[in-house]
């Protein structure tokens, strides 16, 4: 070695548990007194030289053993790693692809990359389509509970209504069915009370009463005059209701000879 690549370095002598060294005072490395030879590094806490760490080879870190085995693959040998399907050129031993046994072919590398990004362009859609059905989800639930409310409000509303047509005894629209000749018709249409079942005509004149019972309505029991109708003539009105049930009788019977006549 040359003077220009020495380097001097400064120590001390050094005895530990009998043996004498050379100790560098700052680096704390310990030297064989004799051959001069680095020997370790004294630990003050322990009381110890202990050896440096043996350097391993970069190159002996990079490498990393790979069992292969030969592999014929249509007629041509390569080498295959059993656990990646990694295959090399048997006698360049380099990389050149990967086994695909779906389809029985070699992909190289670059087919390799086409497929990784397919494989995550795939991913990444399907993610999304994921992502909007849980978008489209959360839409439908809050439309739901939106409904769920307003429903809630108009039978609230709905409910308040019947209340307060029956407190208040309020006429409703009111209809008779009757079974004639096997079919029901209607042979009445009207308003009746909410709370009295007081049933009048579409005039709010009076008509009779409805029994829920039976579910008839029995004419010779007359409702009260509604109030702002009491000028009308009782017997007057009872001629109209006769002459307005003549005219329902006839048109059915009318209707009944159509249906004969087809």
């Amino acid at each position: 070695m040359s003077d220009s690549e020495e380097e001097e370095i400064e120590v001390n002598v050094f005895t530990h548990k009998g043996t004498k060294y050379f100790i560098n005072p700052l680096t704390k490395e310990v030297y064989d007194s004799e051959t001069q030879e680095l020997v370790g590094v004294y630990n003050k806490e322990t009381d110890e030289i202990e050896e440096e760490p043996e350097e391993e080879d970069e190159e002996d870190e990079e490498e990393e053993e790979i069992n292969v085995k030969v592999w014929t693959h249509k007629g041509k040998k390569y080498l295959i790693d059993p656990k990646t399907n990694d295959v090399y050129d048997f006698d360049r031993q380099i990389l050149i692809g990967r086994y695909d046994k779906f389809f029985d072919r070699i992909n190289t590398e670059q087919e390799l990359i086409l497929i990784k990004q397919k494989k995550e362009k795939r991913e990444r859609e399907m993610e999304k389509n994921r992502e909007d059905d849980r978008e489209t989800d959360r839409q439908r639930k809050i439309e739901y509970e939106k409904w769920v409310v307003e429903s809630a409000r108009l039978r609230k509303i709905d409910e308040d209504y019947k209340q307060r047509q029956y407190d208040e005894d309020m006429p409703v629209k009111f209809e008779v069915m009757e079974n004639i000749k096997g079919e029901y018709k209607q042979t009445f249409l009207g308003y009746k009370t909410a709370r009295t079942n007081r049933v009048y005509t579409l005039l709010l004149k009076p008509y009779g009463m409805y029994d829920p019972q039976t579910r008839k309505v029995d004419k010779s029991i007359k409702p009260p005059v509604r109030e702002g109708y009491e000028d009308s003539d009782e017997e007057d009105l009872d001629a109209m209701i006769d002459e307005l049930d003549a005219e329902i009788a006839e048109l059915d019977t009318e209707a009944e000879m159509s249906d004969e006549d087809y």
